[in-house]
């Protein structure tokens, strides 16, 4: 069975072949719902915090790895139960030593780094006024 893309993965590939298309893929991301990894010792698919999904640290940053679409689960991720939380229900749980890494080890991967992920709680969308005036973000 092919796998076809979502609309959260189309903006990001369109994102990634046309820098002026970064804005809609950041409108897009902000009205998505994505997938975490629960940990394991977590009884139900309900999530209650960040607290109960899994994390990597790494140095003095923690990264939360995120996922598009259930997919991952379905090829990779068997053993893994996916629960499903709004962009907007993540960035607000995170702190400030926290990145997002959307879609980890895939071709449409994405890091937010804290400063990205502080933009998007407050709902801005820095590259919004851009996207017709500049084409070199």
């Amino acid at each position: 069975m092919k796998h076809s893309f979502n609309l959260l993965e189309r903006a990001l590939i369109e994102a990634l072949k046309d820098n002026r298309k970064i804005a809609h893929f950041y409108e897009v991301l902000l009205n998505s719902k994505l997938w975490l990894i629960a940990k394991r010792d977590q009884e139900t698919n309900h999530v209650l915090s960040i607290a109960d999904v899994q994390m990597m640290k790494k140095g003095k940053l923690t990264y939360l790895p995120v996922f598009s679409s259930k997919y991952p689960f379905e090829k990779m991720l068997k053993k893994e139960t996916p629960v499903c939380l709004s962009f907007v229900e993540i960035v607000e749980a995170v702190d400030e030593n926290t990145a997002i890494l959307l879609n980890p080890d895939t071709p449409l991967s994405k890091l937010f780094i804290p400063k990205e992920i502080a933009m998007l709680k407050r709902k801005q969308n820095y590259f919004k006024h851009s996207e017709k005036t500049n084409n070199s973000l």
